[in-house]
Protein backbone atom coordinates (compact mmCIF):
# COMPACT_ATOMS: atom_id res chain seq x y z
CA UNK A 1 0.00 0.00 0.00
CA UNK A 2 1.40 3.17 -1.10
CA UNK A 3 1.55 5.98 1.85
CA UNK A 4 1.68 10.08 0.96
CA UNK A 5 3.88 11.77 2.59
CA UNK A 6 2.71 15.35 3.84
CA UNK A 7 5.36 17.98 3.66
CA UNK A 8 5.11 20.55 6.63
CA UNK A 9 6.30 24.18 5.74
CA UNK A 10 6.68 26.95 8.15
CA UNK A 11 4.28 29.75 8.52
CA UNK A 12 7.73 31.84 7.23
CA UNK A 13 7.92 29.77 4.45
CA UNK A 14 4.20 30.21 3.67
CA UNK A 15 4.59 33.53 3.77
CA UNK A 16 7.56 33.20 0.87
CA UNK A 17 5.50 31.09 -1.07
CA UNK A 18 2.23 33.41 -1.26
CA UNK A 19 4.67 36.24 -2.55
CA UNK A 20 6.50 34.16 -4.81
CA UNK A 21 3.26 33.40 -6.08
CA UNK A 22 1.75 37.02 -6.16
CA UNK A 23 4.77 37.94 -8.23
CA UNK A 24 4.29 35.27 -10.68
CA UNK A 25 0.93 36.75 -11.17
CA UNK A 26 2.20 40.27 -12.01
CA UNK A 27 4.96 39.45 -13.67
CA UNK A 28 3.04 37.07 -16.12
CA UNK A 29 -0.23 39.72 -16.58
CA UNK A 30 2.34 41.94 -17.42
CA UNK A 31 4.15 40.11 -19.89
CA UNK A 32 7.63 40.39 -17.58
CA UNK A 33 10.01 37.72 -18.94
CA UNK A 34 12.99 39.18 -16.90
CA UNK A 35 10.85 39.10 -13.85
CA UNK A 36 10.05 35.45 -14.52
CA UNK A 37 12.99 34.16 -15.34
CA UNK A 38 14.22 35.55 -12.28
CA UNK A 39 11.29 33.80 -10.03
CA UNK A 40 12.24 30.78 -11.60
CA UNK A 41 15.11 28.11 -9.93
CA UNK A 42 18.06 27.64 -12.12
CA UNK A 43 17.67 23.76 -10.84
CA UNK A 44 13.96 23.18 -11.52
CA UNK A 45 12.30 21.17 -13.92
CA UNK A 46 9.03 22.98 -14.83
CA UNK A 47 6.16 20.88 -17.10
CA UNK A 48 7.47 17.82 -16.46
CA UNK A 49 10.64 18.00 -18.33
CA UNK A 50 11.94 21.55 -19.36
CA UNK A 51 14.93 23.27 -17.89
CA UNK A 52 14.10 26.81 -16.63
CA UNK A 53 14.67 28.52 -20.54
CA UNK A 54 12.60 26.25 -22.16
CA UNK A 55 9.89 26.64 -19.55
CA UNK A 56 10.48 30.48 -20.06
CA UNK A 57 9.95 29.75 -23.81
CA UNK A 58 7.13 27.87 -23.77
CA UNK A 59 5.16 30.46 -20.92
CA UNK A 60 6.24 33.57 -24.15
CA UNK A 61 4.20 31.14 -26.21
CA UNK A 62 1.74 31.01 -23.87
CA UNK A 63 1.46 35.14 -23.44
CA UNK A 64 1.29 35.21 -27.51
CA UNK A 65 -1.81 33.53 -27.40
CA UNK A 66 -3.69 36.37 -25.82
CA UNK A 67 -2.58 39.21 -27.89
CA UNK A 68 -5.07 41.71 -29.24
CA UNK A 69 -7.64 44.02 -28.14
CA UNK A 70 -10.34 41.21 -27.58
CA UNK A 71 -8.24 39.55 -25.50
CA UNK A 72 -7.00 42.86 -23.40
CA UNK A 73 -10.45 44.35 -21.81
CA UNK A 74 -10.94 41.79 -19.98
CA UNK A 75 -9.07 38.79 -17.75
CA UNK A 76 -9.56 37.29 -14.49
CA UNK A 77 -7.64 35.52 -12.40
CA UNK A 78 -8.06 33.14 -9.82
CA UNK A 79 -6.50 31.17 -7.26
CA UNK A 80 -6.75 28.25 -5.44
CA UNK A 81 -4.78 24.30 -4.90
CA UNK A 82 -4.43 21.80 -6.74
CA UNK A 83 -6.41 18.97 -5.83
CA UNK A 84 -4.82 16.15 -8.31
CA UNK A 85 -2.23 13.92 -7.60
CA UNK A 86 -0.12 16.35 -5.68
CA UNK A 87 -2.71 17.92 -3.83
CA UNK A 88 -1.95 21.04 -1.71
CA UNK A 89 0.20 23.07 -4.57
CA UNK A 90 -1.05 26.65 -5.28
CA UNK A 91 -2.64 27.28 -8.12
CA UNK A 92 -3.06 30.25 -10.72
CA UNK A 93 -5.60 30.36 -13.24
CA UNK A 94 -5.46 32.85 -16.00
CA UNK A 95 -8.60 33.42 -18.02
CA UNK A 96 -8.65 35.46 -21.13
CA UNK A 97 -11.91 35.52 -23.38
CA UNK A 98 -13.39 37.27 -25.98
CA UNK A 99 -14.63 40.86 -24.34
CA UNK A 100 -16.39 43.46 -26.52
CA UNK A 101 -17.60 46.10 -22.88
CA UNK A 102 -19.92 47.62 -25.27
CA UNK A 103 -21.92 44.61 -25.74
CA UNK A 104 -20.96 41.96 -23.34
CA UNK A 105 -21.61 41.75 -19.41
CA UNK A 106 -19.48 40.95 -16.79
CA UNK A 107 -21.92 38.64 -15.03
CA UNK A 108 -21.35 36.44 -17.87
CA UNK A 109 -17.43 35.80 -16.75
CA UNK A 110 -18.50 34.03 -13.19
CA UNK A 111 -16.50 31.08 -13.72
CA UNK A 112 -15.20 28.42 -10.87
CA UNK A 113 -11.08 27.58 -10.85
CA UNK A 114 -11.23 24.42 -12.93
CA UNK A 115 -13.90 25.46 -15.19
CA UNK A 116 -13.44 24.04 -18.66
CA UNK A 117 -12.56 27.20 -21.17
CA UNK A 118 -15.89 28.84 -22.39
CA UNK A 119 -15.98 28.12 -26.41
CA UNK A 120 -18.46 30.61 -26.89
CA UNK A 121 -16.13 33.30 -26.13
CA UNK A 122 -13.29 32.09 -27.24
CA UNK A 123 -11.63 31.86 -24.04
CA UNK A 124 -7.86 30.96 -23.16
CA UNK A 125 -7.25 29.28 -19.63
CA UNK A 126 -3.76 28.62 -18.64
CA UNK A 127 -3.75 26.84 -15.08
CA UNK A 128 -0.05 26.78 -13.71
CA UNK A 129 0.36 24.85 -10.03
CA UNK A 130 3.58 25.59 -8.41
CA UNK A 131 6.23 23.89 -5.89
CA UNK A 132 9.22 26.31 -4.41
CA UNK A 133 12.54 26.10 -3.22
CA UNK A 134 14.91 28.91 -1.39
CA UNK A 135 12.09 31.42 -2.44
CA UNK A 136 11.89 30.45 -5.90
CA UNK A 137 9.84 28.43 -8.12
CA UNK A 138 11.39 25.02 -8.55
CA UNK A 139 8.23 23.23 -10.49
CA UNK A 140 5.43 24.56 -12.30
CA UNK A 141 2.71 21.83 -13.93
CA UNK A 142 -0.89 22.06 -15.72
CA UNK A 143 -2.79 20.45 -12.61
CA UNK A 144 -5.58 18.12 -13.72
CA UNK A 145 -7.95 19.35 -10.90
CA UNK A 146 -8.11 22.58 -8.79
CA UNK A 147 -10.35 24.12 -6.24
CA UNK A 148 -10.49 27.66 -4.82
CA UNK A 149 -10.75 26.43 -0.88
CA UNK A 150 -9.42 23.34 1.12
CA UNK A 151 -11.54 23.55 3.73
CA UNK A 152 -14.12 21.02 2.21
CA UNK A 153 -11.14 18.07 2.07
CA UNK A 154 -9.82 18.79 5.59
CA UNK A 155 -12.70 18.26 6.76
CA UNK A 156 -13.48 15.30 5.34
CA UNK A 157 -10.37 13.79 6.61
Amino acid sequence: MNQLAVKQISEKEKLENAAVVTQFKCAFLNRDLEELEFLLHDKGVFFSKMKKHAALGYLFSCLKKVRGIEKGFHMEVKQGYSIDSLPCQPVLEFRYPDFNPFEDDMDDFNFKIGSPENKDRNEVVFCFAFDFKDGQIVSIRHPDLCDECLDRYIKMN
